[in-house]
C-alpha cells in the first residue's frame, strides 16, 4: 500500500482493553534522533534501527546480519510503550526513516541490501512500510523480534521482492 490513500491509526489502550484511533495534531515532542553508529569504509549491508516502544540490541542484530555494515537508528529520547500518539508523530519519524532510506539509496550501490529492525507500535510500524518503495528502493528485509529464540530475530521478509509471499520470508536458526 502506497502511502497515498488516507488511513487511519489505531492502538490498542492497555488499561481498557480498546482501541482508539491516534490523536490528530503534532502531539509531545518525542525527541526523535537519527544517527549513524557504524561506518565502514566498504559496507556490504546496511541496518537500520528503529527504536520506539524498546532499544533494538545491536547483539541481536549480529546474529543475523553480517558485516561489514552501516548501522543507523532512528529513535525517541526516552523509548517506551505507548509513547505515540498523535499523527504527527507518526509523521515526524516516518518522514525520518523515509529520508535514510533515500540517502542510503543515493550513497551507497543497488546491491547493498537494508535489514530494518523495528520496535515500535503496530500503526507506526504500517506507515514506515508504506514509505518503503519498491521500484525505488534498494532490497530492504524486515525482522520480527522473539524473546524466546535464538536468533532473537529469528525470522525476516523482503518486502521488496517480487515473488510468491512464501518466498519473501526467511527464517534463521
Amino acid at each position: 500500500m502506497s502511502s497515498f490513500p488516507q488511513v487511519a491509526l489505531f492502538d490498542l489502550h492497555r488499561e481498557t482493553g480498546t482501541w482508539r484511533e491516534l490523536q490528530v495534531g503534532a502531539g509531545l515532542n518525542l525527541g526523535v534522533t537519527r544517527a549513524r553508529t557504524i561506518d565502514p569504509p566498504h559496507p556490504i549491508a546496511c541496518v537500520i534501527r528503529v527504536e520506539v516502544s524498546y532499544a533494538v540490541r545491536p547483539d541481536h542484530v549480529a546474529e543475523v546480519v553480517a558485516g561489514p555494515y552501516r548501522d543507523y537508528s532512528i529513535s525517541i529520547g526516552k523509548p517506551g510503550i505507548d509513547k505515540v500518539t498523535h499523527y504527527g508523530q507518526v509523521e515526524e519519524i516516518s518522514s525520518a526513516f523515509r529520508k535514510l532510506l533515500d540517502e542510503i539509496h543515493a550513497e551507497l550501490p543497488s546491491n547493498v541490501v537494508v535489514h530494518v529492525f523495528y520496535s515500535g507500535p503496530v500503526g507506526l510500524g504500517f506507515t514506515l512500510g508504506r514509505r518503503i518503495s519498491r521500484t525505488i528502493q534498494d532490497p530492504v528485509v524486515v525482522y520480527n523480534y522473539t524473546a524466546n529464540t535464538t536468533p532473537a530475530y529469528a525470522w525476516s521478509v523482503e518486502v521488496t521482492r517480487e515473488s510468491k509471499p512464501e518466498e519473501m520470508v526467511a527464517i534463521y536458526t
